[in-house]
């Protein structure tokens, strides 16, 4: 199996999340590898503590308990399409305000990064 970016979550988050990544293109891959780290909730922590040289340059992809239920194709998707914010270098909305305008062109092409991606 590839080597994959650091995931903190569940056994079954894991399982899921390199499911995913196993099915990206090897570059979209190895940036996500270098870049990105992923967290799921899992059973025995309530929280998560990072250092900020943990993620110091690098995204972090958080993903909630409901996407992880649904089913593979809406996982495959969404991990992807926030794959795409991040090689795109998009600005996080929480700590920067963007205008609506910013949020749709951004979400506009996080969106056909994830359709190029998942269809090709």
């Amino acid at each position: 199996m590839i080597q994959h970016p650091q995931i903190l979550g569940s056994k079954l988050a894991q399982l899921k999340i390199n499911k995913v990544l196993n099915n990206l293109p090897q570059d979209v891959l190895e940036y996500t590898m270098e870049n990105i780290t992923f967290m799921a909730s899992f059973k025995n922590a309530w929280a998560y503590t990072l250092e900020e040289n943990d993620i110091k340059g690098k995204y972090v992809i958080v993903l909630s308990d409901e996407l992880l239920n649904q089913g593979m194709q809406t996982i495959a998707y969404t991990i992807t399409h926030e794959i795409g914010h991040a090689i795109s270098g998009h600005r996080n909305a929480i700590r920067n305000t963007q205008t609506k305008a910013e949020i749709k062109n951004q979400e506009k092409e996080a969106h056909n990064f994830a359709r190029k991606v998942i269809y090709v």
